[in-house]
C-alpha cells in the first residue's frame, strides 16, 4: 500500500514539474515575442507566426494531452 502512495505523490510531483516548466517555456516566448506589437504590420505578422510556433513546442515538449491551448493565447 505504502507504495501506491509514494507512485502517487510521485506522479502528481512530475505533472507539477512539468506545468512548471511549461509555464515558464510560454513565459520566454511571451518575453521574446512581446515586441510583435511594435514592429510595422508585415513585421508583426512573421513575428506573431514565430511566436506561435515557440508556444507549439512549449506545448509540444511539456503539454501532452488534448487540451484546447488556443484559448490560453
Amino acid at each position: 500500500m505504502n507504495s501506491l502512495v509514494l507512485l502517487v505523490v510521485l506522479l502528481v510531483g512530475v505533472a507539477v514539474s512539468r506545468a512548471d516548466r511549461m509555464q515558464e517555456c510560454l513565459d520566454a516566448c511571451e518575453v521574446k515575442y512581446r515586441q510583435c506589437l511594435a514592429c510595422p504590420e508585415t513585421e508583426n505578422t512573421m513575428c506573431k507566426a514565430n511566436k506561435k510556433l515557440c508556444n507549439d513546442s512549449c506545448w509540444g515538449l511539456y503539454g501532452g494531452g488534448d487540451e484546447d491551448y488556443e484559448d490560453v493565447f
